[in-house]
This record gives structure tokens, sequence and C-alpha cells, in this order.
């Protein structure tokens, strides 16, 4: 009995220890399923997190060519290509990869040099048009010829002693340098670079500009009163003369030019000085270039227009259309077309250097960073002017690789030379020597604007003054507070119509 009780619990044991076990085995083969259902989760979350950092970066890439920003463009393109090595990725990916790469395709961006060219008191380095030489003067009268790639001087020119050069130019060719030189009267010499000859001298009444003809044959000089032609084949001839106009170009084929005056533009032969086409101006006009193309002339003004002149196609025909390019606000300086003529190059003197779709009129770059200008044969190459001036090198256009986004900016007046605020702190006026601008300082809106200059608050902040060649004028502030804008001279006052050039004493 007592051994069959021994082995009864002996079986109760094992069986309730085989219990335990299965029952531990239960919990194991429990815990391991929820275990691998939390790893297939975290796994799950990863993948999630990965393609959603993944869409972020893309978003970010295509935020930053939207949104633009100083080589945003080549940024955005460096993080498309860096998404687009990650292995697996899906078809939606490559697709919406693909999407961002096509955006890109015809958009531009600029590339700055790392070391910039230095630039000597009053002696800018010139680049001749394949950017692989350059001028530097290495004294007042002397002039080396630079290798770009390696800075080893190919040849030194001098002119003589006592000069001071001023500007310089090489011929699109290659063949000649131009170079201008003033003291007391100005003088022009043009080399030929091969073998270092002077083929050309010339003193000059006065001397605004010069530039050569596209097939390098003539030489042209702007004066304060005319634009001169100079032939280089036939160095002693007399110049052609064009009287008046402010400024003027060559056409493709050399046998036009093209002349600005404030009110008209007119083109006219080179051989014989007739007027092929001649139409007023929408503007002021400043300066002019023409297409490559020979089909268009792009003409800019004084507050930021520039307008492009579709060319009749026959002598006799009436003037084309004119189409605007909006987006300056003050005057442009310089305007160039690329050698196939499908960009427009401008920079003005609100320090953005822009590159429009000639066919569009889409403004594809705003470049603040530097100023552009003297585009390359190739058109992938331009000067970038940057410092204030102090220092100028070769920069690249990136073309398909991104752009700067641009808002459209209206017009204002030039850089202001003064402000003035009414005392209450209410009204601010900005003085652009010939434009007056009235805001309100709160919300920065303009309210008016009026002819005159050196502008002046009455105490009571309720009248706003400004001084003109016709008198002083006031302006009741009152008026403009509701009012979006204020024609000039509107609602103003003349007070005193002597020429007046300084504010009232009294105030």
């Amino acid at each position: 009995m007592v051994i069959l009780t021994v082995v009864a619990a002996l079986a109760v044991g094992v069986v309730w220890k085989a219990g335990q076990f299965a029952r531990e085995a239960e919990r194991a083969n429990h815990n391991a399923a929820t275990a691998s259902e939390q790893a297939q989760l975290a796994r799950a979350a990863t993948t999630r997190a990965e393609a959603e950092l993944w869409n972020a970066r893309l978003a970010e890439a295509r935020a930053s060519r939207i949104a633009g920003g100083p080589g945003a463009r080549v940024k955005a393109a460096e993080v498309i290509a860096s998404l687009s090595r990650q292995p697996g990725l899906s078809e939606t990916q490559t697709l919406a990869l693909r999407a961002e790469a096509i955006a890109h395709l015809a958009l531009l961006d600029v590339e700055f040099p790392t070391n910039w060219t230095a630039q000597r008191p009053a002696h800018q380095p010139v680049w001749d048009a394949a950017y692989q030489r350059r001028v530097d003067s290495a004294g007042t009268n002397r002039l080396d010829i630079v290798a770009t790639s390696s800075g080893k001087i190919l040849q030194t020119l001098e002119a003589p002693p006592g000069l001071v050069r001023f500007e310089a130019a090489f011929s699109p060719d290659g063949t000649f340098l131009a170079v201008a030189f003033s003291v007391a009267t100005p003088r022009v010499f043009v080399w030929r670079i091969k073998d270092g000859a002077l083929v050309f001298s010339r003193r000059m009444s006065s001397f605004d500009r010069f530039f050569f003809a596209p097939d390098s044959r003539t030489l042209a000089v702007r004066t304060f009163s005319a634009l001169e032609l100079f032939s280089l084949t036939a160095p002693a001839s007399d110049p052609r003369v064009f009287p008046g106009g402010r400024n003027a170009c060559f056409s493709p084929d050399s046998q036009h030019v093209a002349l600005i005056s404030d009110t008209d533009a007119e083109v006219r032969a080179l051989d014989t000085g007739a007027v092929r086409h001649r139409v007023r101006t929408p503007f002021a006009a400043g300066i002019v270039a023409w297409s490559p193309l020979g089909d268009r002339l792009a003409i800019s003004g004084r507050e930021g227009e520039i307008a492009l002149w579709e060319l009749p196609r026959e002598h006799a025909a009436a003037p084309g259309p004119w189409r605007a390019l909006e987006g300056h606000a003050t005057t442009i300086i310089r305007l160039e077309f690329s050698r196939d003529g499908r960009l427009l190059l401008s920079y003005g003197w609100d320090g953005v250097s822009s590159f429009w779709e000639v066919q569009s009129g889409r403004r594809a770059l705003a470049e603040s960073r530097a100023m552009l200008e003297c585009l390359s044969a190739d058109g992938t190459q331009f000067t970038a002017i940057a410092g204030g001036g102090a220092v100028r090198s070769p920069a690249a256009l990136l073309n398909r690789t991104g752009f700067r986004t641009v808002a459209q900016a209206a017009r204002t007046p030039k850089f202001p030379f003064g402000v003035a605020f009414s005392r209450d702190g209410k009204f601010l006026a900005t003085d652009h020597h010939d434009v007056v601008c009235l805001f309100d300082a709160a919300s920065g809106r303009e309210l008016a604007r009026l002819a005159g200059r050196s502008p002046v608050f009455s105490p009571d902040g309720e009248s706003l003054f400004a001084c003109t060649e016709r008198g002083v004028f006031r302006f009741e502030v009152a008026a403009a507070g509701a009012a979006a804008a204020t024609n000039w001279l509107e609602g103003v006052e003349i007070l005193h119509r002597d020429r007046v050039r300084h504010p009232l004493d009294r105030f």
C-alpha cells in the first residue's frame, strides 16, 4: 500500500511537472509569436519611416526648386541625385523622381567661382569671348594679356607714358584689343594681338564707351554727342558719324546699327546712314541690344522697364509690336542676348541679374548674389562681379539644373537719397531726387507719389512739402490715408514758384 501511494504521488508529480512544462512552452510560443509580430510591426514602421523620410527629402527638393534662393536649384538637384541612388525604390518613387528631374530640365542656375580675380583700382580685368584670356594692367599705360587657366602672361602691350587705362575690350573674333586711355584728352588705341601692332589710334573730343561690330571690322566709339564708327580695315579713313542718340548696338550681320534716344528707336544702314525702321519707345529708353537672330531689339528704361521690339521683315513695313518684360524695379544698366537668341540677360540698380526667356517672356532666373554681364560665345559663361565691384571672375551658367523662382516686383523709383518721418511716426516719405513717395510706416503700404525732392512734414503731420524746379508743393497727407495710390500732383498746392532746391527753413 505504501509503495502504491508513493508511485501514485510520483505519477501525479510527473503529470503536474509535464503540465507546467507545457504551460511554459505555451507561454514561450506566445511570447515568440508576440515578438515576431512586434518585429514585423517594427519593420513596417521602419519602412514607413524610411518612405516618409524619402518623401520628405523629395518634398524638400521640390520646395527648394519652387521657392528659390541663392544656389537652391543646385542643392535641389543634389538631393534628387542622392534619392535616386537608394536601393529598392518603388515604382511610385521612381515616377516621382522622374517627374521632379523633368521639372529641372528647362531651368537655370548659376555656379560662382571659388577663387575671384581681384580688381586693381580703376583697372577692371576683361576677358575675351571664350574666357581663355584676360587683360590685366601692370601699370597705368601697360597692359598684360594673361591666360585665364594658368595666369601666365602671354603678351604685354604699352601705350605712350602718362596715360591711364579707362576701358578695354577684345574684338568678338579675338583679333584686336581696344583700349581707352584718359588723363586730360581721351585717346583710343587698337592693337592686333597676334603681332602686337598698333593699328588704330585716335584722340577723342569726349568718350562714353566703345564696342566692336560682330564681324570685328568696325569699332564704334560713343561720345557725349554722337556715335562715331571707325573701320579697322582702313584705319586712316574718316569715321561715319551718327549724331545724337543715347545708346547704340550693331545688327548681327554688322550691316545696320540701332540707335535710341529718350523717346525714339531707329535702325540705320551703316553704308548709307539711311533710316530703315523707326518707332517711338513706350518709355524713356536707356540701353538697346540686338538679338543674334536679327529679328528683335531689346530696349530698357529708367524705371525697370524692358520691352522687346519685333523688327519688321521689310524695310517699308510698319513697326512691329512691343512686348514688355516685367520684374525689375529700377534702372537697367546691362542688357545682352545669349548667342542663340533664346535668353536675354539684364542687370539693374535693384541689384538683380535676370535671365528672360525671349519666346515666352518668363523670367527664368533672378540672381542677387552678384552682377552678371558679358556672356561667352557658347552662352555657358559670363562675368560675375561681386564685393561692390572689387572682384570679378568667369561664372558658369548651369542649364538643366535649376533656377530661382521670382516674385514679380512692381516698379518703384530709384534708390532713396533720404527719408523723412512725420512727428507722430505714422508716415514716412522717401526722397528719390525727382520723386517723393509717401508710405504708411506701420504697414509699409505706399500711399502716394508726387514729383519733387527733399520731402519734409509739417509739425502737425498733416502736410507734406516737396521741392521741384517749379517751386515748393504741399500735399495733404490725410487725403492719401484711405487711398491705395494717388497720382502725381493730385491734390497738390503750389506754395512758391521760385526755383527752390532745399526744404523750407521754417520746418
